[in-house]
């Protein structure tokens, strides 16, 4: 071996003890691990291990081998099974990096430019693979610490963020990722008496459907349902009823009413897709059972007035006139939803059309809107649409 090589062989163990001591310092996760005296042995042997098949390798220009590979994976492996976090693993990744950058620098002579050059080439090169072996071991390792629940979630969080990490957490849950999706968002009131386990909801949505999803928070679930092309994201882009049924699903293990807003996004940009389908998920009216998904533009009158208060008081006027009849607010959304087909109405509602005509009429006098003109489609139909949003609770 030449110069260079020689230097960084012989600093090998001393550099190897610095790195762990810079990791027991800089990561509490890895201090907690090195807490035991036999797992610090270990990272000790590593980081010498990967010191010298560094240096036999780049000096001799051989890529790393499968059984290098399968070394460096293994120990990503232990460091999943220790319960070290992703968030610290990939601080400690780029640390190793950075430390052997500096130990290069330092143990460089004023004639060790071309080694230098090929050193640096090479550990650019193998880096990315040997990166890329001890991220695939660390989350084959975290299956046996983390719940599926949080491991899905862990993914639906990356691919809101664009983290290009997304694909390898991906890969370890047998998930193809998808160029576009519908990003689905379902509003949850606060509960009247306790939530499902979030963690077990997720967990059985997750093996029945197949697909990115999280309930991080007790009032957001959301759900990554592959499409198969790009719409304007103010529109939903599934293809299928993929959407509808993971709604369905989860609003049946929820057991109470919620919203649904969606949008479509692609990969890379669903932090916009995601905003958009909260808005709508927002002012989206609650159900037990939700009939459909709201887009935003399904919903821009409700967005536009929430965001005008003094509109937004007067109907809650509006609503609160309408609260004086029988059943008005469920019979104008059934009349709205029904196309103005009093049959089709009255049947929803099982009552007798001469009832229903009877509530028409109730509404037109304690608002002096007619239901079924222009504007009272636009009045009657916001105000109730911002009632069953719980808007005003």
């Amino acid at each position: 071996m030449r110069g260079l090589f020689v230097a960084l062989d012989r600093r090998a163990e001393a550099n190897a003890r610095n790195e762990v001591v810079v990791y027991g310092r800089e990561l509490f996760e890895y201090g907690a691990v090195a807490a035991d005296p036999r797992a610090e042995a270990a990272m000790l042997d590593y980081a010498v291990w990967f010191r010298r098949s560094t240096v036999s390798l780049a000096s001799d220009e051989r890529p790393l081998s499968e059984d290098d590979r399968a070394h460096i994976a293994s120990i990503g492996t232990q460091r999943g099974a220790q319960g070290v976090s992703l968030a610290s693993v990939r601080r400690a990744v780029v640390l190793h990096g950075t430390l052997m950058l500096h130990e290069i620098h330092d143990a460089t002579g004023p004639n060790d430019l071309a080694d230098l050059l090929g050193l640096t080439g090479w550990f650019g090169a193998q880096g990315v693979i040997g990166t890329g072996a001890y991220f695939e071991g660390f989350l084959e390792g975290q299956k046996r610490c983390l719940p599926v629940a949080d491991r899905v979630a862990l993914l639906t969080g990356m691919l809101l963020d664009d983290d290009v990490m997304a694909r390898h957490v991906s890969c370890s849950l047998g998930l193809r990722l998808s160029d576009h999706y519908t990003v689905v968002v379902v509003r949850v009131p606060d509960p009247a008496g306790a939530l499902p386990s979030r963690g077990d909801v997720v967990e059985h949505l997750f093996k029945q459907h197949q697909l990115p999803m999280s309930w991080a928070r007790p009032s957001e679930f959301i759900a990554l349902v592959p499409s198969s092309g790009l719409v304007p994201p103010w529109l939903p882009s599934a293809s299928d009823d993929a959407a509808p049924a993971v709604v369905r699903d989860f609003a049946e293990l929820l057991g109470g009413p919620c919203a649904v807003g969606c949008a479509g996004g692609r990969v890379r940009g669903l932090a916009e897709a995601v905003d958009l389908a909260r808005q709508a998920a927002g002012v989206a009216p609650m159900r037990t059972t939700p009939r459909r998904m709201h887009g935003v533009a399904d919903v821009f009158v409700e967005l536009a007035v929430a965001r005008l208060p003094r509109v937004d008081r007067w109907l809650r006027e509006v609503a609160r006139r309408l609260a004086a009849g029988p059943d008005l607010v469920s019979t104008l959304d059934s009349y709205y939803h029904n196309g103005f087909d009093r049959r089709r109405t009255a049947e929803s509602l099982c009552i007798h059309p001469r009832t229903l005509d009877y509530r028409l009429h109730r509404a037109r006098e304690l608002t002096g809107i007619d239901p079924g003109s222009p504007r009272g489609v636009r009045i009657l139909g916001t105000a109730v649409a911002r009632t069953l949003a719980d808007a005003w609770d």
